[in-house]
Order: C-alpha cells, then structure tokens, then sequence
C-alpha cells in the first residue's frame, strides 16, 4: 500500500508538473472534425463570483496582517508559485500558469501579506516536521499541503486544526465551493480539503478514447454520455468491437485498487458518508457484486484487456493507437500527448466520464482520487486567527480561478476538439469525493480498496472491520 502510495505520487506530481509547465506551444493538431458540434468551453459562467470579487467581499480588518508572512509548507510548489513569472518570462505562462500567479499576487496586493513557500523534498519529510513541531510547539506552517493519504496520517496523529472552527472561516458564504465542502465534511468538522484550490479534478478517474478507432467502427461514445445512455454494458460492446478489429478493447493505467475504487464510485456510492456526528460506514452489497461482476468481464477478460503491471506501459500502448479505451487519471493528459520519440503521429483522442451502472443512474460520478492534493492547517500554527484569514482568503481567491485556468489549458494546449471540452465540463460538475478512499490507507482503518474490493470474500464487512473504523471515528471526530 504505501510503496504503491509514493509511487503514486511521486507519478502525480510529475504529470500536474508538466502540465503546468506547457508553455504555449499546442500539443495536438487544430480544426480536427468532432462527433459532436459544440461550442469552445473556454469562458467562465459570468453568473459565477470570480476570485477578484470573492476577495472584495473581504474584511480586510484594517490591514492587520500587512506585512506579515504566510508560511506554506508542501512537496509541490506549482500550486503557489510560478518560476517563468519569477524569472521575468508572464509571456510564456499558460492559463493555469497565469492562474496561480493571479491568484497569489491578488491576496498579497488585497492584505498586504508576503509568502513563503516552504519547499520539502518529500511527504515523509512534511510528516516529520509536523511530529517535531508539535512535540517541540514550535511554528512549522500556516498552510500545509500534500496527498490525502498523507492528511488522513496526519489527522490521526491530531495534528490538524478543524477548519470549521478557525477564525475568520466562513464555509457558507456564497464564494465557498459549498459542494465539495459538503462532501468532506462531518457535521462541523474537517481536517483537510482538496477542490478547486488544489486542482482536485486533475486527480478524477476518466476514461480515454481512441477516436480513429471509435470512428472507423462508426462507435459514439460522446453521443452516448450526452444522452445519458454511457452505461459499462455499452462500453463492453464497444469494447467488444474494437477487440474484433485487433485492438484491445480496454484498458488500465490505475493500479488494481485505484481501478476496483473508481468502478465503485462510479455507480454512485460511497463507502463513507459524512453525517452530522461521525462520518457512517454505507458499504452496498449490490454495487460491489456489480462492480466485480464488471472487473471480470472486461478488465480481467484477455480477450478484451491485456495483463498489465505497468501503468506506463498501459499509456505507451494507447499512444501507439493499440487501444480503443483507457482508465487513467485526468493528469495523464500529459503523458498522453508527448510527441512519440520515433516520430510517429500522436493519436488523435478524446475524454469521457466514467459510466453509469445503469442508463436510469442519476448521473454520472467521476471519483477524486486519494492521491489528490490536500490543503490544511497545523495545529501548531503561531496564530490561529492569522491562519483562519488566510485560509478563508485563499479559498475565496481560488474559487472559479485555478479550475478555470486548468481546464482552459487542456482545452487550448492538450484537447483535439470541443468534445473533449464538453465532457471535462461534465465530469469537473460530477466529482464525488469519499472519507473512505481519503481514509483507507491507514493501518487498522476501514481499508475500503483492499478488504471490501480486492479480497475473495469482498461482499460482506466484517466485524473486526467496523470496530476498527468507528474506534477511529470516534477518537478523531469525537
């Protein structure tokens, strides 16, 4: 688990680097015709608040925090700052690029507060400063961020603030993502977040398609999505067909865990429920029965899916066009669309969410990832008033900012048409996020992936299973 865990992440940090990092040189070829006509998606909804209102809706109490320093401790620091802006290149930047500085410099010219960034070689190093700190009571960070697998460490340890209790922190103003918050927290608490301002949907599981393939076999994936009818039968059939023509039908990029979660996210369930005590096991009997049912007909079917060890290899393979269909994270955009170094021509692809179980699902549900990236506050921070301002403040000024920079980035640098647009719009309304996937690596924890999923007597919980969850429940939210 945690081998897979620094692997993962060290993976992650990597694609959302080079997304970053794009420049303003197109990685995929223009006017391509599309399956379906559609608009480009490139504009905020007006009807939204937008950081520069969300932050003039603000008390700045009367400049009380000019000039002191907002310490951020995290492994990623493209998040909080952009070095083409530093080394005098704004040119360059890409919208997301454009998005964090705008960000940045919009709360340091609104407040009068300068940052540090605070750049660790590694989580485990996040972790240990944290420990120390704490033991020591000494000041480490006002902000720190890092995996969810990491928080979920760190909050057992009771080593973060609740956010619901700091100062200054209004989680129901109307510039909050009030969703996603809902999402992740239990009652009036929460130890740590991932949304709009970690770039959470970079994280999402989607599915890649190949479109000469879909098109040649006169498939229409985007068609289906668009009429609510993209269940995982139909894409077995069409699996089905890409596999008569010598492809493979499917396949997967995620390690087994990451796949048998996203399967199960997919069908609208989770495996914990945020409730307004203790967050409630809500384990469903039928879904897992489905979603193994849907592992052994394609992903574990030869006839469809090829063995995989590698992730890497899964993505080497689509790139070559061997592939009609992938389930990959959303970062692996960037992998996807490095030019072959034989010289090859990149495959022409497309997005998709990931399918309903059944055509009269609610919608559908893209699962983040536990690997996303996480924002809290240190217990030990210096000054709980000053780290509740600021958090507030950095919420509001990433509130339809670095979402929008991100998608519009895929949209003009990395997507080969308006469908792949419409349907990152789609899966960035549909994220689902779950304690019990932010939760599962800990030891002793209610281990969703691995004993519910993964194991042969996966359809009932255990005992031992559900005392394990709730001692945790009740020592970390009480």
């Amino acid at each position: 688990m945690f081998y897979n865990f620094w692997r993962k992440t060290a993976a992650f940090l990597m694609c959302l680097a080079v997304v970053a990092t794009a420049g303003c040189e197109s990685r995929r070829p223009q006017n391509k015709e599309e399956e379906a006509s559609s608009a480009p998606v490139t504009e905020n909804d007006e009807s939204l608040y937008n950081p520069k209102d969300n932050i003039e809706l603000l008390d700045d109490l009367d400049g009380k925090y000019i000039g002191r320093t907002y310490v951020i401790a995290t492994t990623n620091p493209s998040l909080f700052q952009n070095s083409k802006k530093e080394e005098g290149k704004g040119s360059q930047q890409n919208p997301l690029e454009k998005a964090v500085s705008d960000r940045m410099d919009l709360l340091s010219k609104s407040f009068g507060v300068k940052f540090e960034i605070k750049v660790e070689d590694s989580e485990k190093d996040i972790k240990e400063a944290m420990r120390k700190a704490a033991e020591k009571g000494s000041h480490y960070a006002d902000l720190v961020c890092a995996s969810a697998e990491l928080m979920a460490e760190l909050t057992e340890m009771g080593l973060l603030e609740n956010m619901h209790t700091l100062p200054y922190v209004d989680f129901d103003a109307d510039y909050m993502p009030g969703e996603s918050l809902t999402q992740q927290s239990t009652g009036r608490k929460l130890f740590f977040y991932s949304g709009d301002a970690t770039l959470s949907l970079n994280s999402t599981t989607v599915l890649f398609y190949n479109k000469g393939i879909t098109d040649s076999a006169e498939l229409k994936p985007v068609s289906k999505v668009l009429d609510g009818d993209f269940t995982w039968d139909v894409l077995a059939e069409m699996a089905n067909t890409a596999a008569d023509m010598g492809k493979y039908g499917i396949d997967c990029a995620l390690d087994r865990e990451e796949l048998l979660y996203s399967l199960y996210a997919s069908t609208g369930n989770k495996f914990i429920t945020p409730t307004a005590a203790q967050p409630q096991i809500s384990y469903n009997t039928d879904a897992v029965q489905a979603v193994n049912g849907i592992n052994t007909a394609l992903f574990e079917n030869t006839e469809l899916a090829p063995e995989r060890e590698n992730g890497a290899d899964a993505i080497a393979d689509f790139k070559a066009g061997k592939t009609a269909f992938l389930v990959a994270r959303l970062d692996s955009v960037a992998a996807i669309s490095e030019k072959p170094e034989n010289g090859d021509p990149l495959v022409e692809w497309g997005i998709l969410p990931m399918p309903k179980l059944s055509a009269t699902q609610a919608g559908y549900f893209a699962p983040v990832n536990d690997i996303t990236s996480c924002i809290a506050v240190p217990k030990n921070s210096a000054d709980s008033a000053f780290a509740g301002f600021m958090l507030n403040a950095f919420l509001a000024a990433s509130t339809n900012g670095l979402d929008e920079g991100l998608k519009t980035t895929y949209i003009n640098y990395y997507f080969w048409n308006n469908d792949s647009a419409r349907m990152l719009n789609l899966i960035e309304n549909s994220l689902s996020y779950d304690l019990g996937i932010f939760y599962s690596s800990l030891p002793q924890v209610y281990d969703v992936s691995t004993r519910l999923l993964a194991s042969e007597d996966n359809l009932n919980i255990k005992d031992e299973d559900k005392q394990f969850f709730y001692k945790f429940s009740d020592r970390v939210f009480g």
